[in-house]
């Protein structure tokens, strides 16, 4: 309550009480006796509206998210011998080539904030979330013994122009294994004033502005074990691409925030829009190790997909636009707590994913470990193409809200 409708409401008591007492006194020696109220009784009249009466809140959240998919190439396939596991001879892809689901994961979200000036008119407010990391991961591998499936990792080889693919696994020539692991993590921080637009008994309308940063780190690997036949002199293999994408995003954000309140049951409407840009770093790398019997094992830069064309380091800025909204319905548990469950929906218009920096195309001259010794063709690739796309986080969120 505002203290100047305070001040009247006690002034008019006063007045009445006054008045009464002077239409019927009350007799020398009689108390006045007041009816206790039963708990709970005019304790929503009694509440904070918006955490009026306090000077500070602060908000705990936990999280369960969900973040868009990862797209990759076909990275794994298999099929029977015939086909040297390449998926134009008729070879299934087992991993890569559509929408790799990220699985939902956990996370939390906490806001502290404090009111700078009397009636609660403005005030500052920083708030952290994140989403812990979490890893798609898929495996397969085969024996070299007959009748075992091909496995590969498909390719378009530039030198015969036609699509390949490099064994991992093939009967009477190689046994192996080849694993893929994408992971991800979601971080940000954002700091807003607070200003209230308007008030009443049932509703509140702040603005929020300030500064938001969001970061977005995500990795995707892909190794193998291989062990040639016996008869073909038994080396062991390991070979190792990675990809790995950081983005920053830092912008100025506007928002609104509604509240509607009914009894101890409030309804809250959120809105921001951030404009900045996202720095985006992609690092790839990839080394290979050949252990032959007898002699000292030998580490070659480059895998498969990575290269020394396109292994090192790279970095841009793009512009890019960060909306939020949520709505959260709450409960009021005391006159200091508030329970609440919602929904928040958080976008980003640019950031770097490492399934799409992968470049398919391979002249087969420059992976260290080949069957042949083909002619370099053209162009050095794979390239680093440094491809952008957008992103959203969206889930559910129940949390706890103090003021004080």
């Amino acid at each position: 309550m505002r203290k100047g409708f305070l001040a009247s409401v006690a002034g008019l008591l006063l007045g009445t009480s006054w008045a009464v007492a002077q239409v019927s006194p009350v007799p020398a020696g009689d108390g006045v006796h007041l009816a206790p109220v039963a708990s709970g009784e005019g304790f929503a009249a009694g509440m904070p509206d918006h955490k009026a009466d306090s000077l500070f809140w602060a908000d705990m959240d936990y999280l369960q998210w969900w973040i868009k998919d990862s797209q990759t190439p076909p990275l794994v396939s298999a099929g029977p011998p015939a086909t040297r596991a390449i998926p134009a001879r008729g070879a299934s892809v087992l991993f890569g080539g559509s929408d790799i689901h990220n699985e939902e994961r956990m996370g939390g979200r906490f806001t502290v904030g404090r009111w700078l000036v009397e009636d609660d008119l403005f005030g500052m407010e920083a708030s952290y979330l994140f989403l812990a990391s979490r890893s798609v991961h898929f495996g397969t591998g085969a024996t070299d013994d007959p009748g075992s499936p091909a496995i590969g990792r498909p390719f378009f080889n530039l030198n015969r122009a036609l699509p390949d693919a490099a064994p991992v696994a093939f009967p009477g020539v190689l046994s192996g294994r080849v694993d893929v692991n994408l992971s991800s993590r979601l971080q940000g921080a954002e700091v807003n004033g607070v200003a209230n637009l308007c008030c009443n008994s049932g509703f509140r309308l702040d603005l929020l502005g300030g500064f938001r940063w969001l970061q977005l780190q995500e990795g995707l690997g892909i190794g193998e074990s291989l062990t040639t036949d016996p008869a073909l002199g038994g080396a062991h293999l390991v070979v190792n691409d990675q990809f790995d994408a950081k983005n920053d995003y830092y912008g100025a954000q506007l928002g609104l925030r509604a509240d509607w309140r009914l009894d101890r049951w409030t309804l809250r409407g959120v809105g921001k829009l951030a404009l900045g840009g996202t720095d985006e770093r992609v690092r790839i790398d990839g080394t290979t190790l050949v252990a032959i019997p007898g002699a000292l094992p030998v580490l070659a830069r480059g895998g498969l997909l990575a290269l020394p064309t396109n292994i090192g380091g790279y970095k841009r800025e793009e512009f890019a636009v960060v909306p939020e909204f949520g709505i959260n319905v709450g409960y009021q548990v005391t006159h200091y707590l508030r329970a609440y469950a919602g929904y928040t929906f958080l976008y980003c218009s640019s950031v770097a994913r490492p399934g799409d920096q992968i470049d398919t195309g391979i002249d087969v001259s420059r992976v260290p470990v080949t069957l042949a010794s083909p002619t370099p063709a053209g162009p050095a690739r794979p390239a680093a193409i440094f491809k952008d796309t957008d992103f959203w986080a969206q889930g559910l969120n129940f949390g706890l809200e103090f003021s004080f």
